[in-house]
């Protein structure tokens, strides 16, 4: 790989094949956006982006119920529920604009949730099998959801029990004895494509297994042994995983199947807390504590991790803006997240950068799952544990 840097500041990254991309890697080429918080809240969350600009955001209402939110066009749609919840929150988006997550209902009892951005209908997501302790975690743009079970015996951790379910066209399914009793879901992708890990004593197996299969002929692809405490949570459509590995951030080829390496890339001090996700050129955002004991989001982009906070202009800072996590981004390199705004409150915000690398850029970047960009370091989803 040659490696030219512009005068500019930017990187330059000439790959295979005679394709370069220019990548942002300062805090001029960033722009915050405060999302704000929807009327009669406290503060919000924004907890994904999709690839249209849609935007999945919760907000916290006190001591009431929270609520899910639709942002798009400068504006907040709330999710409805039939069911009068006491508590909802969002987990994913696809490029539908079509928003999975959970609600709690009057007896406390939690379930999915679905919602449809074009007809704002909601319907409760949950596997028949297991009608309460239901969570939705991912939904792809085959509008396929992905939810986990909780609060069912033989659990690990005390919160955990069935496994995985998969809800595609009105029917659902369990898919996690073919694994363990004790599993976690964590991811689904575009290509139908789970990352889950099932419980074997003390250790986890890490797995990924392909949806599109009959159900009868599920074979789940084993990746490697883990702590629970540990493990990967996020995965693209390249076969890409990250997740956390005590106080780093690590990568794993999941193609490459039992024999992938585990790349290490990087650490900021402090520790991991979750990688919440990653687009297809392999860039991943997260949460993590600092050495001070302060929660922060962070900006993986193929060259190393920084606080999301370095990527805003300094002033914002001293003004009074700290963006405290980075739970989604799109493949505009677009993030969002929860930061505490000059007034003291948490708000969701939008960080779109000036110029990113081009779709088909993206794409090859992520097809190796580990090509080196170079510039400077720089979205409850996913991951349930049942």
């Amino acid at each position: 790989m040659k490696i030219n840097i512009t005068r500019s500041g930017q990187a330059l990254v000439i790959l295979a094949g005679g394709i370069s991309a220019s990548l942002p890697v300062s805090a001029a080429d960033y722009t915050l956006i405060d999302l704000g918080v929807p009327v009669g809240h406290t503060g919000a969350i924004a907890v994904d982006i999709n690839n249209v600009g849609g935007i999945a955001v919760t907000a916290d209402q006190g001591v009431a119920a929270s609520q899910a939110y639709f942002y798009s066009g400068g504006s907040f749609t709330p999710i409805p529920t039939t069911l009068l919840s006491h508590s909802e929150t969002a987990a994913d988006i696809n490029d539908k604009n079509e928003i999975v997550g959970s609600y709690l209902d009057s007896s406390g009892t939690s379930h999915g949730l679905y919602y449809n951005g074009a007809t704002h209908a909601f319907h409760n997501a949950d596997y028949n099998s297991y009608p309460s302790d239901n969570h939705a975690l991912a939904i792809n743009n085959s509008s396929v959801i992905l939810g986990a079970v909780t609060g069912i015996t033989g659990t690990d951790g005390g919160s955990g029990g069935a496994g995985p379910w998969i809800y595609a066209g009105g029917s659902a399914f369990d898919v996690s004895p073919i694994v363990a009793t004790d599993s976690r879901a964590f991811d689904l992708n575009n290509n139908g494509v789970i990352l889950s890990a099932g419980h074997l004593g003390l250790l986890g197996k890490m797995y990924v297994w392909n949806t599109n299969l009959p159900h009868a002929s599920y074979s789940p692809q084993f990746l490697f042994m883990t702590d629970f405490g540990d493990g990967l949570t996020v995965l693209n459509d390249n076969g890409l995983t990250a997740g956390a590995f005590g106080t780093s951030l690590n990568l794993v080829d999941s193609t490459l199947g039992v024999n992938a390496p585990v790349v290490n890339a990087g650490t900021l001090g402090g520790g991991i807390i979750a990688a919440n996700d990653i687009s297809n050129g392999g860039w991943v955002v997260g949460n993590y504590e600092s050495l001070t004991g302060q929660q922060e989001g962070f900006l993986y982009n193929g060259s190393g991790l920084v606080p999301v906070n370095t990527l805003i202009d300094p002033s914002l800072l001293a003004a009074g803006w700290n963006l405290t996590s980075a739970y989604g981004l799109n493949e505009a390199g677009q993030i969002v997240g929860g930061g505490v705004a000059p007034d003291g409150l948490v708000h969701a915000y939008l960080l779109t950068p000036s110029a990113v690398p081009e779709p088909s850029t993206y794409g090859l970047i992520g097809a190796a799952g580990l090509a080196l960009l170079v510039g400077r370091k720089m979205r409850q989803r996913k991951q349930a544990q049942t």
